[in-house]
């Protein structure tokens, strides 16, 4: 995913987790969003776990979590982040 433009949240990839959610295998770079240039993850209310796994994460700009922006994980809820690589990215 790549060279995408949000307005508010998500430039790459916006997931709410209802289930389980899984990102692999992916490259999300050059993305643009205020909160969560390449990725919003928001946690799910079941325990179900939202996992980025094998993926780089570069390059993206955001205001307020330019490469990962994470809300509303509490227990219990997961986000895991294995063999996943994030960095370069522009803002806050």
């Amino acid at each position: 995913m790549s060279g995408n433009t949000a307005t508010t949240v998500g430039g790459g990839l916006f997931s709410v987790a209802k289930y389980h959610a899984a990102i692999s295998d992916s490259t999300i770079s050059g993305n643009i969003a205020e909160t969560g240039g390449g990725l919003m993850l928001v946690g799910a209310l079941t325990g179900d776990p939202v996992t980025v796994r094998d993926t780089a994460v570069s390059g993206n700009q955001g205001a307020h979590g330019a490469g990962v922006a994470v809300k509303y994980v509490t227990a219990p809820s997961q986000i895991v982040f294995e063999r996943t690589t994030i960095s370069g990215h522009t803002g806050g």
